[in-house]
C-alpha cells in the first residue's frame, strides 16, 4: 500500500475479511453469510459483492 489509512468494518465485514484472507471463493463467502446470519442467497451475494468492491476500490484487494 502506498498510503496509511485505517479501515473500520462491522462484525459481518470482519467475518468476510477473515474468509477472504484464507482464500475463500465468492461462493464460499455467500454460503458463510447464509449459514451464519440466515440471509437468503441473493442478499448474501449482494453483501459479498459490495464488500469485495469496497476492498478493491480502496486498493486492499485486487480482483481479476
Amino acid at each position: 500500500m502506498q498510503r496509511s489509512e485505517y479501515f473500520g468494518i462491522n462484525r459481518t465485514g470482519s467475518v468476510l475479511w477473515q474468509a477472504v484472507a484464507r482464500g475463500s471463493t465468492r461462493r464460499e463467502l455467500i454460503d458463510l453469510l447464509v449459514k451464519r446470519y440466515g440471509l437468503d442467497e441473493e442478499a448474501a451475494g449482494a453483501h459479498v459483492d459490495d464488500f469485495v468492491s469496497a476492498l478493491a476500490r480502496c486498493g486492499v484487494l485486487h480482483t481479476p
